[in-house]
């Protein structure tokens, strides 16, 4: 079976132990435009398979590097080696635009500005939208070598969802696993087994 096609039967109601639903962020729940996701290790990196309800998802972001979740929708995936403070937050639009961001650690990272954390750690999307069937479908996928710096080193994920389509001002955010205070907070993520170099 198609990865979409066990994301959008998750979406459907059915159940997939390896596909996780996003919750609203803070207080659990179902979201009313609902997010279904899979994150695999493959051999050289990690890929996140996304699909997500929509009617008409868009982002005004025109160029990479942008603060995609200030502009309109957009998917997060956020990678951190357990062993270190620091790590990546990882955009993509429903146009494909990216955004690549090395954060220091979840504590100051507000102190840097915008430029200061923009990185290239090689991430590829690729983004698929269906009108028909109101479904956005996102794939990101991000190299070993783009954010882990220490061989057989664990490391963990976020992932969220910026949704602008009930209000333009305001987004509906949801994530998984639930983030009780906000997207970065590392002791929330789930952890994945360490990887052989």
């Amino acid at each position: 079976m198609k990865i979409a096609d066990r994301l959008k039967r998750v979406l459907d109601g059915g159940t997939d132990p390896e596909v996780c639903l996003f919750q609203i962020f803070r207080t659990g729940g179902q979201p009313k435009h609902p997010t279904a996701a899979l994150l695999m290790k493959e051999e050289t990196g990690v890929r996140l398979y996304a699909l997500m309800q929509s009617k008409h998802p868009e982002n005004r972001a025109d160029a990479d590097n942008q603060k995609t979740w200030q502009t309109g929708d957009a998917l997060e995936l956020f990678l951190q080696e357990i062993s270190r403070p620091d790590y990546y937050e990882f955009h993509s639009t429903p146009e494909g635009i990216r955004l690549q961001l090395h954060l220091p650690d979840c504590v100051t990272f507000r102190n840097f500005t915008h430029e200061q954390k923009i990185c290239d750690a090689g991430l590829q999307v690729f983004n698929r939208i269906d009108p028909e069937q109101k479904l956005w479908y996102c794939e990101m996928f991000v190299p070993y070598a783009g954010f882990m710096k220490e061989k057989n080193s664990s490391f963990r994920f976020g992932l969220g969802r910026y949704d602008y389509e009930d209000d333009p001002e305001k987004p509906a955010i949801s994530c998984w696993p639930l983030m009780k205070s906000t997207l970065h907070s590392p002791e929330d993520w789930q952890e994945l087994p360490i990887r052989k170099i």
